[in-house]
């Protein structure tokens, strides 16, 4: 497990403290904010530099995305305290299995576009392609939230 992994683990574990209610924050602010570090990783990955760490922005936007899915959890299934302890651990083990897949089906997707169009376009230009996508489609999400939309 690579020092972002766990930097990542890490920040989400504020995600548990959270939805102990030790932890509490605007969901507006919270929604806000996941779309701002998406948004960052987004401009990042298109400008090859990183303005940050990225075991810091790491643990910060885990921590961040881990307020959110509290959030979330306690929205869903009303429950606080120790009530809610197999559900954060059912929610956080599918939520992980989900990203496998999408990660999965991405990276096939990757390959197939990059034999389709292995001479007109490189590894590194396919991956900049695929980070305005998502930068515009978190540009558009951070605006939506700022302003609700």
């Amino acid at each position: 497990m690579s020092y972002r992994e766990k930097a990542l683990i890490l920040g989400k574990s504020d995600e548990v403290r959270s939805v102990y209610e030790i932890i509490q924050l605007s969901s507006r602010l919270i929604e806000i904010a996941i779309a701002g570090t998406i948004l960052f990783t987004a401009v990042e990955n298109i400008l090859v530099r990183k303005f940050i760490p990225r075991t810091f922005s790491a643990s910060l936007f885990g921590l961040i995305h881990g307020l959110g899915f509290s959030g979330i959890l306690r929205e869903i299934f009303g429950l606080h305290g120790e009530k809610i302890a197999i559900p954060l651990l059912s929610f956080n083990v599918g939520l992980e299995l989900g990203q496998i897949v999408i990660l999965i089906v991405i990276w096939f997707a990757i390959i197939l576009l990059h034999k389709s169009f292995s001479t007109k376009i490189s590894r590194v230009g396919l991956f900049k392609i695929i980070s305005w996508v998502v930068l515009l489609q978190a540009g558009y999400w951070l605006i939506e939230r700022s302003f609700a939309l």
